[in-house]
């Protein structure tokens, strides 16, 4: 044949066949580069170890190897979480700023801002053991959705004063922030009635409502007074317009006299007698002056609850 055996070969001077495979002498596919380090932090006490004529130098330590970040991941996956702090070398490489890496290097977020609380203790009490606060007034986002997820004053008072019950508890809001509150949440007609139910109803020295001038504009002034909320009086003072304003928000809330109202509310045949109970209450609240609450009110509720009812349960 034309093709050399080995017998030939070793003969003659024919050329071998090339191998299957040619065989690379390029060493990046044997032993690839390390990837780039970086900067190192010093190492602590390098005059104790020169001093020490290099014993301390030999019996450091070398520099940890490090891990291939494909075994780096994959022993953090398998454990189920990672260490405490990467280095800055470990941050460094190809896989630096993959959604991996970055997920686990995450920066520490900023605490949640959607909770305003105007007024909050700071610090240890003064000399009468009295906290002292700081200001902080409320955030848009909490204004906007305190204005959209509530339901209109006139339509449904209940929403509006379950959330400023909560908000005067909770947030300690001061003056201003109320009347921001009464402009946002409330249409001029509905603020200005219920700032007049208001000063109706501020309490004299006796606890009862008081037609004295002075005490009212004190107690529930129209203007802004300097209050100082450090203080035991300041802190009072605003307590009180608290409670106030609240008993104005339940009075506003109340409409005329209408018992069509009251005598419209009729359970439903699928209706548990509690929520029909509930309804039956609210209408006494919003359509006559009776609070359904008190005990002398319970036997017109009583009577409305039965004679009203589904008549399969009657």
């Amino acid at each position: 044949g034309t093709g050399c055996s080995a017998a030939k070969i070793q003969a003659t001077n024919c050329p071998p066949p090339p191998p299957v495979l040619p065989d690379s002498g390029d060493p990046l596919f044997t032993e690839p580069p390390p990837y780039p380090s970086g900067p190192q932090a010093p190492a602590p006490r390098a005059e104790l170890r020169e001093g020490a004529g290099g014993q301390e130098a030999a019996d450091a330590p070398g520099p940890t190897p490090r891990a291939e970040p494909w075994e780096e991941a994959g022993g953090q996956e398998a454990a189920g979480t990672h260490g405490p702090a990467e280095s800055e070398s470990n941050s460094e490489g190809p896989v630096g700023r993959t959604r991996g890496r970055t997920s686990r290097a995450s920066p520490p977020q900023p605490p949640d801002s959607t909770v305003a609380l105007p007024l909050w203790e700071i610090g240890p009490p003064d000399d009468t053991g009295i906290p002292r606060l700081q200001y902080r007034p409320f955030s848009t986002s909490d204004l906007y959705n305190w204005k959209t997820q509530s339901a209109w004053f006139s339509d449904n008072p209940k929403d509006l004063m379950a959330l400023l019950d909560s908000v005067m508890f909770t947030h300690q809001p001061t003056w201003d922030d109320c009347q921001q509150l009464l402009r946002i949440l409330f249409t001029t007609e509905e603020r200005d009635r219920i700032q007049v139910e208001a000063r109706k109803l501020v309490p004299g020295d006796d606890g009862q409502p008081t037609a004295n001038p002075d005490l009212i504009n004190a107690t529930f002034p129209l203007t802004r007074l300097a209050w100082d909320y450090n203080t035991a009086e300041g802190r009072g003072r605003l307590r009180l317009y608290h409670q106030t304003l609240m008993a104005g928000l339940r009075a506003a809330a109340c409409k005329p006299t209408n018992l069509a109202k009251v005598y419209s509310v009729l359970q439903g045949k699928t209706e548990s007698p509690a929520t029909y109970l509930e309804r039956l209450m609210e209408a006494f609240r919003q359509y006559t002056p009776i609070d359904p609450e008190a005990p002398g009110s319970q036997a017109a509720v009583v009577m409305s609850f039965v004679n009203q009812a589904a008549p399969d349960i009657k």
